[in-house]
């Protein structure tokens, strides 16, 4: 009995020890409920929240870019695109190499735009747009099995003149870290924005972009939106309208191209094959203001490529030498000018008396007055006999420019200093001429000085100093000079306006989206230029002969030149390893010009040949002119 009450006493210590514990235990567990939910419940609560719901920036569109009469040359278009969620893809291979083959994009592009510009892993990155149909329906059947993978309609650009002022307008593509270098307000760029990144989308990248909205959306736990709880309405970027004629610019792409490729049915004038004709320019501008009715080069691209990333394919092939550099301006990249220069030296030579209207030098097919050692000769072996200046002009004399070049170099060797140099950068050559473009390499031409000359040989000093011959180079538009279409547009504006000397442009005025006016560009004149009027004159009635029974006269020879008369100037400039630069350099009509156009072909010839040729039809079309029925190739 004594056992047993000791046994029962031991087994109710127990029972109560464990009661004890179990209390304990319980009161723990009811302690770390209340702390949850009383203490951090609220903490949880924002935090479910906030996986519940996302802020999505809303892109707004950008402005329009349209030409002189409202038709818009850029405009935007809506498209599907495939988003992703960094957080939900990044770490999911099977996801990535799904999307790498329905989308045509490498594993690697895919996981660099999930990383890029260390943007958030919680926020929506655009991997491709304008996707096809065929796609659309793929990736909508698949959504369940594609966790973060979502088709959103975003606005993208949209060009729809294809490769039209492809390199006046440029194109937009994603902001890049290098774009952000070389941006005022990097921080104002979310890294889902569009950012001009050539032509004028750069240049007017400002008041082009617009300000972007948000949008606040509830989502899965695959990261897909179910529903948009609120919006922020984006303003869309303001208009830019450009002097650009649309018509006009048609046209000159048309002619440009279509006698690039007649040149390359011509055999060279060397006897070793077909000109090349890689490529050309042209250049339109208003004769009454310096405003640009076209631009023009050829090759081109189509700014299209761009829009949702370009392929490597098509990159490729942009950036293959053996299609002549589409990418490039021709209009605004420099060439030697050859004889379309050959009126700076006249103007110099007037001004400073080395000749005047009555001034006559033989030319009989050879020059030697640098010596016997340094023959210069005509390109008319024969020789063009006595000229005076209209004349010399009219048939581009070999001889009769050599020795102008001749007579302002004794004027230099005697201190008046460099007259050839200082009267092109008078006319605008050798500067920039500030039209409203990105620049390009050479875009400012070059005015050879004897300071450049020394700087650019300075580890070769014997050809440092400058020479006779290098004027004589100079006075006939080669050597070392080189100037640009729209250089030696603007030159041929101020000679038929005697002596203004505009900044050429293209934007004329910028909207916003509803209208309102926010900026006008009036025509500006960088300087008025103070050459004699009858030395303009003079010169001008060299320029007219050039087309009547001159240079150029074959292939304006349908042309209706009694009622429309052109003054102009051929070129043919040689280039070391090259066929010839065709050039012509011309206005109309003479005594009341209203139109300044400028035609140059790479490795086509004689300038009288295809650059005339294309810019006689140009004429035809700016006067509205019937075509003849049989064109001439020069």
């Amino acid at each position: 009995m004594i056992i047993m009450a000791y046994i029962s006493e031991d087994i109710e210590r127990r029972l109560k020890l464990l009661g004890l514990i179990a209390l304990l235990l319980l009161a723990v567990v009811l302690l770390r409920l209340w702390f949850l939910q009383v203490m951090v419940g609220q903490v949880y609560a924002l935090r479910a929240e906030e996986n519940r719901y996302r802020s999505v920036p809303v892109q707004a569109q950008r402005g329009l870019i349209l030409d002189r009469k409202g038709k818009i040359l850029v405009g935007n278009r809506p498209a599907v695109a495939v988003t992703a969620m960094p957080s939900l893809v990044l770490g999911n291979q099977a996801t990535v190499s799904e999307l790498s083959d329905i989308l045509n994009m490498s594993a690697e592009d895919i996981q660099r735009k999930l990383t890029y510009l260390d943007q958030s892993s919680e926020e929506r990155v655009i991997l491709k747009e304008g996707i096809d149909e065929k796609t659309k329906v793929y990736l909508s059947e698949r959504r369940n099995e594609l966790p973060g993978v979502s088709l959103e309609v975003v606005p993208v650009r949209d060009y729809p003149g294809g490769d039209l002022a492809a390199h006046i307008l440029g194109y937009a593509g994603k902001v890049s870290e290098e774009d952000l270098k070389r941006i005022a307000d990097p921080q104002s760029y979310h890294p889902t924005d569009e950012i001009g990144k050539s032509g004028l989308e750069r240049v007017y990248e400002n008041y082009l972009r617009g300000s972007s909205g948000q949008k606040i959306m509830e989502i899965d736990s695959h990261g897909r939106p179910v529903r948009v709880i609120r919006i922020t309405e984006s303003v869309p970027g303001s208009n830019i309208y450009l002097s650009i004629d649309l018509d006009i610019q048609k046209k000159a792409e048309e002619v440009l191209e279509k006698w690039i490729y007649l040149a390359r049915q011509i055999e060279s004038e060397d006897g070793e094959g077909f000109y090349k004709a890689t490529g050309g320019a042209v250049v339109i501008l208003d004769a009454s203001n310096g405003e640009v009715l076209a631009m023009a080069s050829f090759p081109a691209y189509d700014p299209n490529l761009f829009v949702g990333g370009i392929s490597q394919k098509d990159w490729k092939y942009l950036i293959d030498p053996a299609y002549y550099h589409p990418f490039n301006n021709r209009a605004i990249r420099s060439y030697a000018p050859a004889s379309t220069y050959k009126v700076i030296p006249a103007i110099a030579g007037l001004e400073e008396g080395v000749l005047d209207a009555n001034t006559v030098f033989t030319c009989r097919g050879v020059w030697k007055e640098l010596g016997e050692d340094y023959p210069w000769h005509c390109w008319f072996k024969p020789g063009h006999g006595p000229s005076n200046l209209e004349r010399a002009l009219e048939v581009s004399c070999g001889v009769f420019f050599p020795q102008i070049g001749l007579e302002l170099d004794r004027k230099r060797r005697l201190g008046a200093g460099e007259l050839l140099q200082n009267y092109s950068f008078l006319f605008g050559l050798g500067e920039a001429t500030g039209i409203d473009l990105p620049p390009e390499f050479g875009s400012a031409g070059r005015v050879p000085t004897e300071e450049w000359k020394r700087e650019f040989n300075q580890n070769n000093p014997e050809n440092a100093r400058w020479f006779g011959g290098d004027t004589i180079n100079m006075v006939i538009g080669q050597g070392d000079l080189l100037a640009t279409p729209l250089q030696i547009a603007n030159l041929y504006l101020a000679i038929a306006t005697r002596g203004d000397l505009y900044v050429p442009r293209l934007a004329t005025k910028v909207e916003t989206y509803d209208g309102q006016l926010v900026e006008r560009f009036e025509p500006k004149i960088k300087r008025k230029i103070g050459v004699k009027r009858e030395y303009f004159d003079l010169i001008e009635r060299g320029l007219v002969r050039v087309t009547q029974k001159g240079t150029a006269a074959r292939a304006f020879a349908d042309f209706p030149l009694d009622q429309i008369p052109v003054a102009g100037k051929t070129g043919t400039a040689e280039v070391v390893g090259r066929q010839h630069t065709a050039w012509f350099a011309s206005y109309a009509p003479v005594g009341d010009p209203q139109y300044i156009v400028v035609v140059m072909v790479e490795e086509a010839g004689a300038g009288g040949g295809v650059a005339a040729q294309a810019s006689q039809e140009i004429y035809r079309f700016l006067f509205g002119l019937e075509e003849p029925q049989e064109g001439k190739e020069g």
